[in-house]
């Protein structure tokens, strides 16, 4: 074979590696990458996420028994000590009609004993309650969202995508951290917690969750 017949063989050889090169490449584009799935989950992260995020609900009318006076290792009055520095923090307001301090910097109300709040953060979700209810107020503590996908397992036209849910912990969380703390020094019991109220490395620790994508003609989407 002559310089010229071999020069053909190699072209026609390189050309073919080509074409089956982008074969290959077709392909795998039906492949779900991790990038390609973490930009669809974030495009899809409130409607995912929101069972992720954490919120904490506390009641915001109260009462203290008069006769005997209460002490400070009362339950009543430790939750009234820690509503009261939330007022100092801006996250409540006390009711105007209960205009009388007591020793613990509570409010007391001569009629019934009862002690009520109002709120003044705008990011709370208030339940006026009932006559079998009490008002509460729900605060957003932690705010979710998608971390890193650390695996993708495909077969053929479905996949399941593991990726890792964070949670930062929001304004409002670390008020309601610092008031614990606050009233935990001002009753001296260390062990006074609010109910849920998780401490910041809890809070903030990953978890991972398996979430199904289906390939359709139009490219991947989430299969839930």
């Amino acid at each position: 074979m002559n310089a010229c017949g071999l020069s053909r063989l190699f072209s026609f050889a390189f050309i073919g590696c080509l074409i089956a090169f982008s074969g290959c490449q077709g392909k795998d584009s039906d492949t779900l990458s991790r990038g390609t799935a973490l930009t669809i989950l974030n495009q899809n992260s409130d409607r995912l996420l929101q069972p992720y995020s954490n919120s904490l609900t506390i009641v915001i009318t109260a009462s203290v028994p008069i006769d005997p006076p209460p002490k400070s290792d009362d339950p009543s009055v430790q939750n009234l000590v820690f509503m009261n520095i939330l007022v100092d923090e801006g996250v409540l307001r006390r009711e105007p009609a209960m205009d009388k301090e007591s020793e613990w910097g509570l409010t007391q109300h001569f009629k019934n004993h009862a002690y009520a709040f109002s709120v003044r953060r705008s990011d709370a979700e208030v339940d006026f309650g009932n006559a079998f209810n009490p008002p509460t107020v729900k605060f957003g503590i932690s705010t979710a969202r998608f971390g890193s996908v650390t695996g993708v397992t495909q077969q053929g036209n479905t996949a399941q995508v593991e990726v890792e849910i964070l949670n930062t912990p929001t304004e409002t969380y670390k008020l309601l951290a610092e008031a614990q703390d606050r009233t935990r020094s001002k009753v001296g019991n260390s062990q006074f917690s609010v109910s849920r109220l998780l401490d910041s490395g809890a809070l903030s620790r990953a978890k991972t969750l398996r979430i199904p994508f289906r390939k359709y003609d139009d490219g991947w989407r989430i299969a839930i």
